[in-house]
């Protein structure tokens, strides 16, 4: 009977190592300069100061921070000029305020600078402006859990437990 009770345990104990996987953490490359508000993600891209060094095509990928790839793990869309709708939405001022919102340099490299007081805009209107850019994000409407080792180290003592007291009823 203290054999079957060994056996028991080792399996348990190989189960419980074998099912741990090791989850690599994705991180967005502009994460601390992002303001999420409901689904959609905002950054204060680039003053367009009488012209925008780069066309909208390429702010989608963000001077190459971004791939096809990249957005898909992070189930979101490309950055892009918001819509009317999106526009209405668009993050109070002072949530950008702080200089370390400033994502400028990402979509356009000869600007290392937002100018907070200037008006903000939903696409490129050839003025003094500052331009924000919007991409969806799903993440927060498609979260799937990852047991946790401890967890699993919990569900094998779970299992021993019951394997042992099926032990001392028989005997």
């Amino acid at each position: 009977m203290s054999s079957k009770f060994i056996k028991i345990g080792l399996t348990s104990l190989i189960l419980l190592f074998t099912t741990v996987t090791n989850a690599s953490v994705i991180t967005d490359p502009l994460e601390d300069k992002i303001v999420t508000v409901n689904n959609l993600d905002w950054v204060w891209a680039s003053p367009c100061a009488g012209g925008c060094s780069q066309l909208v095509s390429n702010w989608e990928y963000a001077g190459g921070l971004y791939t096809d790839t990249l957005n898909t793990q992070l189930d979101v869309s490309i950055w892009r000029f918001a819509n009317q709708f999106e526009w209405a939405m668009v993050p109070a001022p002072a949530l950008f305020q702080n200089p370390e919102k400033c994502a400028s340099s990402a979509f356009d490299i000869r600007h290392t600078h937002c100018d907070f007081s200037d008006t903000r805009v939903s696409e490129i209107d050839f003025s003094y402006a500052e331009t924000m850019l919007v991409r969806t994000n799903n993440v927060s409407s498609n979260v799937n859990a990852v047991s946790e080792p401890s967890t699993l180290a919990l569900f094998g003592l779970s299992i021993l437990g019951l394997a042992s007291r099926r032990f001392k009823k028989q005997a």
